[in-house]
C-alpha cells in the first residue's frame, strides 16, 4: 500500500554576466571607468561558483585597467558547514590620503592594488555567523608616494535575524570585525603594523503594513603603529556620498580620518507594490583621533527619495541637501 518515489534532482546553471561604471575616478585621470563580470555556478561542484571580474578604462581609447577572480563554496565539498572564499585581483582605485584631513583641496591618487585572500565562514547558527580572513595586498600609488604592503589576519562576527537583505523590513543586523597587520603576538606577518576595528547596527521595525522605520549606526578606527607611511582611505574612513552622508560629494568629502561615526535614520512608506517612498536624515563625523560625541564637529544632510520594485532589487533615486543639493541614483538600500 506505499508508494515511494527515487529520482535525482539536479542544480540548474543560472550564470550571468554585469556590466556598469564602477566608481568616479576622483584624480580625473581616467573619465569613463567601469566592469565587465561574470559568474559561473556549478562550476566544479553543486552551489559553488567562479566570478570573474575585469575593469575598464576610457581616455583616449578604451583598455583593460585591473581585474579580479573570486571563488566561493558554501558548503566545504558540500559536506563540511564552512564555506570557503579565495580571491585575487589587479584594480586601479582612486583614493585620498587620510592624513589630508584639514586641506580643502586634498589630492586624489591612483593607486594600483594587487593581493589576493582567504575567508573561511562557519555558521553555527542560522542567525550568526563567525568569519576568518587572511589578506595580502600590495598598494603602489601611481605618484610619487611610498608603496606599503599589508598583510594581516582578521575575524568576524554578524548577527541577524533580517528575513529579506534586498529589502529588510524586521529584525537587526550586528557586524563586528577586528583585524591585526604586521604583527600578531610574537608572529611576524610583515607590511603595514596597524589594528582596525569596525562595527555595525542596523534595526528594522515595521510599524504598519505601508510604514517602517530603520537605523544605522556605524563605527570604526584604525589605529596605524608604522612610523613615516602614508596610507589612503581603504585603510582608514572616508565620510560623504551616496552611502554616507548624502548632501555631501564623494569626491570631496567633509571627513577623512582613522575614526569615524555615523548614523543613518530613514522612514520608509509603501507608496504602491512598485514604488516606496523614503525620507532620511544622516549624520556623522571622521577625524584623526578619538570621536568624542559630544563635541565632534558633526555633519548631516537629510532628504527623501524613492525606490523602485524590481528583479534584481530595489532602485534607489534621493535628492538630498548638506552642504549642498545632491542627486544619487543605486541599485539597494543604503542599509
Amino acid at each position: 500500500r506505499d508508494l515511494v518515489l527515487d529520482f535525482p534532482i539536479r542544480l540548474r546553471k543560472q550564470n550571468k554576466v554585469d556590466a556598469g561604471f564602477e566608481y568616479t575616478d576622483k584624480a580625473g585621470e581616467n573619465p569613463i571607468t567601469g566592469f565587465i563580470r561574470s559568474d559561473y555556478r556549478h562550476l566544479i561542484l553543486p552551489s559553488d561558483y567562479l566570478s570573474l571580474k575585469i575593469q575598464v578604462a576610457y581616455q583616449n581609447q578604451w583598455g583593460i585597467q585591473g581585474y579580479s577572480v573570486r571563488y566561493f563554496q558554501p558548503w566545504l565539498f558540500n559536506w563540511v558547514p564552512l564555506a570557503v572564499n579565495v580571491g585575487s585581483w589587479q584594480e586601479t582605485r582612486s583614493e585620498f590620503l587620510t592624513k589630508d584631513l584639514s586641506s580643502q583641496s586634498r589630492v586624489a591618487f591612483n593607486n594600483v592594488r594587487s593581493g589576493s585572500d582567504v575567508t573561511v565562514v562557519w555558521m553555527p547558527l542560522d542567525d550568526l555567523k563567525w568569519t576568518w580572513r587572511y589578506l595580502h595586498e600590495s598598494v603602489e600609488p601611481k605618484a610619487n608616494i611610498p608603496s606599503y604592503l599589508i598583510r594581516s589576519l582578521s575575524w568576524g562576527m554578524l548577527y541577524q535575524t533580517v528575513q529579506d537583505s534586498r529589502d529588510p523590513r524586521n529584525g537587526v543586523l550586528w557586524s563586528l570585525t577586528q583585524e591585526i597587520g604586521g604583527r600578531l603576538g610574537d608572529i611576524e606577518l610583515g607590511g603595514l603594523h596597524f589594528q582596525r576595528t569596525v562595527s555595525q547596527l542596523s534595526g528594522y521595525w515595521d510599524l504598519h503594513p505601508d510604514h517602517m522605520v530603520a537605523a544605522r549606526w556605524m563605527w570604526g578606527t584604525f589605529v596605524p603603529h608604522s612610523t613615516g607611511t602614508f596610507t589612503f582611505e581603504n585603510e582608514g574612513f572616508v565620510l560623504g556620498g551616496p552611502n554616507t552622508l548624502r548632501g555631501y560629494r564623494e569626491t570631496a568629502p567633509p571627513f577623512l580620518g582613522n575614526t569615524q561615526s555615523l548614523l543613518n535614520i530613514e522612514t520608509r512608506h509603501r507608496l504602491s507594490s512598485l514604488f516606496t517612498g523614503v525620507l532620511f536624515w544622516d549624520i556623522g563625523y571622521a577625524g584623526s583621533g578619538e570621536v568624542n560625541v559630544l563635541n565632534a564637529p558633526y555633519r548631516s544632510s537629510f532628504g527623501l527619495g524613492v525606490r523602485f520594485s524590481s528583479p534584481v532589487g530595489p532602485l534607489r533615486f534621493d535628492v538630498a541637501y548638506g552642504q549642498e543639493w545632491m542627486i544619487h541614483f543605486g541599485l539597494g538600500h543604503v542599509f
